[in-house]
């Protein structure tokens, strides 16, 4: 379906939240409930099979950092999922809004996320497309990981085509531009992400893709002392064992958080949280 009517089904249309990989995503309202929902409707029947991937994913998990699952339905040459409308801030916009974040707030985001990586990693799920866009942040501080379109169970049929990379290349592991995933490509993506969060910037610049991506696969990444010079040690640790070049020398998602649950990550929080509120 190219663009949904104003209304779909028990579905009303409410707005165009934004277009992922395999399809545009609506704010709806579910008739039959009257809450808010999240659709996604495929906008390409070509990749019918890894929308239904996404689907059996979701379906299979149930978490508090994770937009719920609701149900996937197929009409004629229609295919849409629904999912929980999650109320707040994209960190893209957050650090928009905000430019660095206080380090014990990005901390305690990161020890969210990775809290949800763990789950996932748990089941041999690798969600594939971390990035800022695709974490929003409630108004009750709850951090939620949203699209798993390019997600992938490890045993599930292989989607990819050789030769084809997918994510989003500031995001990408250096091991991804060789096709190779496991779960520390996603942990390789939450140290960009805690960087961005602590910084305001990417770790790694250039002025071209090639560049870019030669880059990422030698770990040439611009110290975050200079955009951050007041980030602590233990901080920069953390930074330093997810992006290893190296997949065996990065941190799993329950290293990190543990090195995370040691650290005293409650004081600005509450803060923060509030101040968050006045931005939705």
């Amino acid at each position: 379906m190219n663009a949904p009517k104003h209304k779909f089904r028990d579905l009303l249309i409410i707005e165009r939240l934004g277009s992922g990989a395999m399809g545009d995503v609506y704010q709806c309202i579910d008739q039959g409930t009257g809450k808010p929902v999240a659709v996604k409707w495929l906008h390409r029947s070509g990749m019918n099979k890894r929308f239904i991937e996404e689907a059996r994913i979701l379906a299979s998990i149930q978490h508090p950092g994770i937009a719920q699952f609701i149900k996937f339905e197929q009409h004629d040459k229609d295919a849409y999922l629904v999912m929980e409308y999650v109320e707040g801030l994209t960190l893209e916009k957050l650090i928009h809004h905000h430019g660095k974040l206080p380090e014990t707030f990005a901390l305690k985001i990161a020890l969210q996320i990775a809290t949800a990586l763990n789950y996932l990693h748990d089941r041999q799920i690798i969600h594939r497309d971390l990035k800022a866009s695709n974490i929003k942040i409630t108004k009750t501080g709850q951090v939620k990981l949203l699209d798993f379109g390019i997600a992938k169970a490890q045993f599930s049929e292989k989607l990819t085509a050789d030769g084809f990379v997918i994510g989003s290349t500031p995001y990408l592991a250096p091991e991804q531009f060789k096709q190779d995933y496991s779960p520390k490509i996603d942990l390789w993506a939450l140290g960009i992400l805690i960087y961005q969060m602590l910084t305001g910037h990417l770790p790694f610049s250039a002025s071209s893709e090639i560049e870019l991506r030669a880059k990422i696969q030698k770990g040439d990444y611009l110290s975050p002392k200079i955009f951050a010079p007041e980030i602590n040690k233990s901080t920069h640790k953390i930074i330093r064992k997810l992006l290893a070049v190296r997949p065996e020398k990065r941190w799993s998602a329950d290293e990190l958080i543990q090195h995370l649950q040691d650290k005293e990550l409650g004081s600005f929080w509450n803060n923060w949280v509030a101040k968050l509120k006045s931005n939705l």
